[in-house]
């Protein structure tokens, strides 16, 4: 019951006995009716006070890595700009959840609500300062954020009449990246046989960057505008000559079983091809690309597949790449094989993964079609 009913409950009840009171001319009922109406008063004041100064405490502890995960795949470069925390799905992560007062102790106060899915409901008779008493929950991690959903705050008098709920937004703690791995495929040497070598940023045309001015840097690269507003110099940063351009594509069907085991492949097929001195553009139908300056960073990337699908743009068109990867779940759209056969006719290399369904596809010429299941790894 909120607080409301009660207080009127309340009122109601100082009502009869002031009209007992004046029906059987007891003095003594009138200082009764009084004093509830008071005790309602001060009731309301205090939980109105408690529930203005309560606030929710969510902290991640410690987290433990799940089974096929990619943290051997990684080296020292990737760890040390790898974001924090860093979590995969399949791992399993601490997550503290009490309540703090802002100021001097508050309560008694109750809270319930998800965190990752999983329920939560803690109850204190009082809550003290910034340290907190949190409860402590383990949840497994999923692709894509992990949030708190909206609170459900009920905040009380001392003696349990007045109960004011209150609902506290939710956050998000982290993002679970999804899982990866090195891909199995027969034909992935001779996919790469043409790439370019690992080449590092040169003097190529396009713009990969912008970056801080280093002693012997060529005055025709600084960058003028962004200088004048820094206040110090800055350099363009420009893509290597010779660095292939692969864009993943992914077709998949939001909330559908082939969703995961889709931006799983995704995620390994960037991961190769950043290793291998590519660049990568990821794209989906009626979503905008991702930047330039993201092709050659494997946690924007992997940032972008975790909260896939993302970023819708209207008229969004699939980028012009040099090598083309298609991850296709069961209802493809055919716009998207014509283009896939287009780029294959164009020269460049092109792969189509089948995500959850059997191979019936038409064997296009110039395509790669490989079928996988929804298991993990492949």
């Amino acid at each position: 019951m909120g607080a409301w009913p009660r207080l009127l409950g309340v009122v109601a009840l100082g009502l009869v006995l002031y009209w007992f009171g004046a029906t059987s001319e007891v003095a003594w009922l009138f200082l009764i009716a009084i004093w509830i109406w008071a005790l309602a008063l001060a009731g309301l004041g205090y939980a109105l006070w408690n529930a203005a100064g309560l606030e929710v405490s969510l902290a991640l502890g410690e987290a433990r890595a799940g089974p096929q995960g990619p943290r051997d795949l990684l080296s020292r470069r990737l760890w040390a700009g790898a974001p924090h925390p860093l979590l995969f799905e399949g791992d399993e992560v601490e997550v503290g959840v009490g309540l703090r007062s802002a100021g001097r102790g508050r309560g008694p106060a109750r809270l319930a609500g998800r965190v990752g899915g999983v329920e939560i409901s803690l109850a204190r008779a009082r809550v003290r300062g910034a340290e907190p008493e949190p409860s402590s929950v383990a949840v497994q991690i999923v692709r894509g954020p992990l949030g708190a959903e909206p609170w459900r705050l009920q905040a009380f008098d001392p003696l349990g009449v007045i109960a004011l709920r209150r609902a506290r937004a939710g956050s998000e703690l982290a993002l679970g990246l999804p899982r990866f791995g090195r891909l199995k495929s027969p034909a992935r040497s001779q996919w790469m046989e043409s790439a370019a070598p690992l080449l590092r940023a040169g003097a190529g045309t396009e713009v990969l960057a912008l970056r801080e001015y280093r002693p012997g840097d060529h005055l025709r690269g600084i960058h003028w505008p962004q200088s004048a507003h820094r206040g110090d110099l800055v350099m363009r940063e420009y893509e290597p000559p010779g660095l292939r351009l692969t864009g993943v594509f992914l077709d998949l069907a939001a909330g559908s079983a082939s969703i995961e085991q889709g931006v799983r492949i995704a995620a390994s097929e960037t991961f190769e091809c950043l290793e291998e001195g590519g660049r990568v553009v990821l794209w989906g139908p009626g979503l905008a690309p991702t930047g330039g300056s993201e092709g050659t960073q494997l946690w924007p990337l992997l940032e972008r597949l975790a909260r896939w699908p993302d970023r819708p743009a209207k008229g969004s068109r699939p980028p012009a790449v040099d090598d083309l990867i298609l991850v296709l779940g069961t209802e493809p759209d055919p716009r998207l094989l014509e283009f896939g056969m287009a780029a294959a006719r164009a020269g460049g290399r092109v792969r189509a993964w089948l995500v959850g369904q059997a191979d019936e596809i038409r064997r296009e010429s110039g395509i790669e079609f490989r079928p996988v299941g929804l298991e993990w790894p492949l």
